[in-house]
C-alpha cells in the first residue's frame, strides 16, 4: 500500500500547530495563573483533562482563548453567495489501516483522494469519528459524527463533518468496523474502499472557519457540515462507545462568525 503515513491524524495535529505557531498574529494568550499538577501532557473528555481544562495543558491557551474554535451549534445559517460546490469526484479506492489512538477511531487511507473545493486540490489524509457528534444542529446532536480531513498543498486544513444519526446499519462503516483494536494499537485491513462512498447524494453543506476539535485547537480549518445525514445503527455505535467511549468536544462561541449553507453537486 502507499500510504500516506506522513499524514496521520497525529501529524496532521502536529503540522496544524506549526502553522498556528507561524501565523503574524499569535493566537496564545499568557500563561494562565495555575496548573494543576498531573496534567500536563495528558488529554480526554472528561474530568481534570477534558475539555474545560484543555488551556491548561501547556502550551495549548488557544482552546480558551482562540475566536474561531470547533464545534459549534449551527443555528441561522445563512444562503451563501457564490459558495462552490464540494467535488468528491477525484475521491479513489482506496486501502485502509485502522487505528485505536486512544481518543478515536481513525482510518488510514492511501495516496490519491483529492477533493476540489472552488478550484482548489485537497488531499484526503486520514477520517476519524466521534460520539456523540461534535456539531450540533439547532441544539440536537447525532450519534456520531465522522471528519474526513483534508490538507492543500500549502497547508491550509479542510475538514467535512458528516452527521450519523442511529437507525439501519451503515453499510461503509461495516466494511472495516469489525478491524477496530480493543487497545490503543493499528491494524492493517485487505478492505478496499471509496470514501466517496461514506457520503449523502445531497452534499449541501453548512460553512464556517473554525479549529481542530483536538488539541491543540489550532486555527484555521475550513469546516463543511454536511447538512444531510446518514444512519448507523445502535449496535455500531455501542462497539465505539465500547471501545473509545464519549470523544466530543462541547460546542464552542461563535465569537461574530457567520454561518453559510453552499449548494449541492450540480
Amino acid at each position: 500500500m502507499n500510504r500516506r503515513r506522513g499524514l496521520s491524524w497525529g501529524v496532521v495535529l502536529f503540522l496544524a500547530g506549526m502553522t498556528a505557531a507561524c501565523r503574524s498574529q499569535p493566537l496564545a494568550a499568557p500563561a494562565p495563573p495555575h496548573v494543576e499538577p498531573g496534567i500536563k501532557g495528558n488529554w480526554s473528555y472528561e474530568g481534570r483533562t477534558g475539555p474545560a481544562n484543555w488551556a491548561r495543558l501547556l502550551p495549548y491557551y488557544v482552546c480558551a482563548d482562540g475566536r474561531e474554535q470547533s464545534p459549534i451549534d449551527v443555528r441561522g445559517a445563512q444562503p451563501g453567495t457564490d459558495l462552490p460546490a464540494l467535488d468528491v469526484r477525484g475521491y479513489r479506492e482506496t486501502g485502509v489501516a485502522v487505528l485505536n489512538n486512544g481518543h478515536t477511531v481513525e482510518v488510514e487511507v492511501d495516496e490519491g483522494s483529492v477533493l476540489e473545493v472552488g478550484g482548489e486540490h485537497f488531499d484526503l489524509a486520514q477520517f476519524h469519528f466521534h460520539a456523540p457528534s461534535e456539531h450540533q444542529i439547532d441544539g440536537r446532536a447525532a450519534a456520531m459524527e465522522m471528519h474526513l480531513v483534508h490538507r492543500s498543498e500549502s497547508g491550509q486544513l479542510l475538514v467535512i463533518g458528516l452527521l450519523l444519526r442511529e437507525g439501519a446499519t451503515n453499510a461503509f462503516l461495516d466494511l472495516f468496523w469489525r478491524f477496530i483494536p480493543p487497545e490503543p494499537n493499528e491494524t492493517p485491513t485487505d478492505v478496499h474502499l471509496n470514501p466517496r462512498d461514506a457520503l449523502p447524494a445531497d452534499r449541501s453543506y453548512h460553512r464556517y472557519d473554525g479549529s481542530l476539535t483536538t488539541l491543540p485547537c489550532s486555527e484555521p480549518v475550513a469546516w463543511y457540515v454536511l447538512r444531510d445525514a446518514v444512519t448507523v445503527s445502535p449496535a455500531q455505535v455501542a462497539k465505539f462507545l465500547e471501545i473509545i467511549g464519549q470523544n466530543a468536544r462541547p460546542p464552542q462561541p461563535l465569537n461574530g462568525r457567520v454561518v453559510q449553507t453552499g449548494p449541492s453537486p450540480r
